[in-house]
């Protein structure tokens, strides 16, 4: 009996011991701060792009902590691809590659949240080591994105303004997203592009003569909305209250001042702020599928525009 009592003392004490340890860690845990105790499951892609200035100033905010982890992505491209194969939640997507993988049957479970656009204009993007202004372009080769576009129309009118001879400028026609590695592959000598890219080639250390303001976004063609759109907001259908909430963190960041915006978006792309400060900030602002809608809509005419011309 006595040997009974003693192993059943002891398993009692054996008890008391465990319970009293994890009693111990969960008061530890529960102690420590939101940051260290939590790990933030809801994963954000992004590819870093200076555009996404709401979403940085967004990361210094208390809620930020607790509920969100950035992953960074080489491409929209291969950001489209993790969230439709459930490695992301949410992510910010050029809306030129949200059409690319909307064909893939799990786009079926993506929603557009929001967007970010970006102030409409004309910029004139030079190579490096090439000092020109627009009335020495005679000569030389510039890309643009379509004989149609209004950029280079409005170029094409400071020139002859300036008196230059349009017909010895040699236009070649490339894709916007190809414009700055063809410069830098010395395939052109400048480009006439989106003022959205003027960051992206101030980054690289080339330099802008001339930009135009005065144009109107938008056409026949190409409404003004796609035009200035540089990144929709995506989402998995299962994470939609979520994302919602984010984007009412990036709508609330919209209220700060210009200056905040453009410190958080220095400090986490690593761009000088006198660049930043020399041009305008994106937007971000709500939106909904029925803009991807509307995109595929202008890719399907431009498709059958260019069939046409053939």
């Amino acid at each position: 009996m006595n040997i009974k009592k003693k192993d059943n003392g002891r398993a009692v004490s054996i008890i008391l011991g465990i319970v009293s340890l994890v009693a111990v860690i969960i008061i530890v845990y529960l102690s420590l701060p939101k940051s260290i105790a939590t790990t933030p499951d809801f994963k954000i892609g992004y590819t870093g792009s200076p555009l996404l200035s709401s979403l940085y100033l967004a990361q210094s905010k208390p809620e930020w902590k607790k509920n969100y982890k950035l992953v960074r992505f080489d491409s929209s491209a291969d950001l489209g691809y993790a969230l439709i194969s459930g490695k992301l939640d949410a992510g910010f997507i050029e809306p030129s590659k949200a059409l690319l993988i909307k064909q893939i049957r799990e786009f079926n479970n993506i929603e557009v949240l929001g967007k970010v656009t970006y102030t409409y204009g004309a910029v004139l993007i030079v190579k490096k080591g090439l000092t020109l202004k627009i009335q020495e372009l005679a000569g030389h080769t510039v890309a643009i994105s379509e004989t149609s576009c209004k950029l280079y129309h409005a170029l094409k009118k400071d020139l002859e303004l300036f008196g230059v001879d349009v017909s010895k400028v040699k236009f070649v026609v490339i894709p916007f997203d190809a414009m700055i590695p063809a410069i830098e592959a010395g395939k052109v000598d400048a480009a006439i592009t989106k003022s959205a890219y003027g960051i992206f080639a101030k980054r690289l250390g080339l330099s802008i003569p001339y930009l135009q303001w005065d144009v109107t976004a938008g056409d026949a063609c190409c409404p003004a909305v796609t035009a200035k759109t540089e990144f929709l907001l995506i989402s998995s259908k299962k994470s939609l209250d979520q994302t919602k909430n984010l984007s009412d963190l990036l709508l609330s960041t919209q209220k700060e001042s210009d200056s905040q915006l453009r410190q958080a978006t220095a400090l986490k792309t690593g761009i000088p702020l006198p660049i930043l400060e020399s041009l305008p900030l994106a937007q971000y602002s709500l939106a909904d599928s029925a803009l991807l809608k509307l995109f595929v809509s202008v890719a399907e005419d431009e498709a059958k525009e260019a069939q046409q011309k053939k």
